[in-house]
């Protein structure tokens, strides 16, 4: 699923370029169930509104870091639009134990924050 925006940008008094399209960001069904929470801080490089290089900064998991990887190398920006853009991708757990995994909630203020917060679930095993 894709993700796109028309008009500017979430926060206009930033000097960030005009996000256009990427895919939805989802949380990584291993790190939700193995409850890994964090931030991962990534540096992407842009060139005529496309991620041209992602560099990883910082991350508490690589189960929280490829997929934040693989999720900005799908975004696209104005095609006037060149830079390096420091991008945090929050994944937070919390809320009352469901029975199976609920639907994420998103909040996105792109190109700079992504949060991505489910609700604990109780995973089943079957023998």
């Amino acid at each position: 699923m894709l993700l796109a925006l028309s008009g500017g940008q979430t926060n206009p008094s930033r000097a960030l370029p005009r996000f256009i399209s990427g895919a939805i960001p989802a949380y990584p069904p291993v790190a939700w169930t193995a409850h890994v929470t964090g931030t991962v801080l990534l540096e992407i490089t842009v060139a005529h509104g496309s991620v041209v290089t992602v560099h990883l900064i910082g991350s508490p998991s690589l189960s929280l870091a490829a997929p934040s990887v693989k999720n900005v190398r799908t975004w696209k920006f104005d095609p006037r639009a060149s830079g390096i853009i420091h991008v945090s991708y929050t994944y937070r757990i919390k809320g009352a134990v469901t029975e199976v995994p609920a639907s994420p909630r998103v909040d996105l203020d792109l190109p700079a924050r992504v949060v991505v917060t489910v609700r604990p679930f109780r995973p089943t095993v079957s023998y």
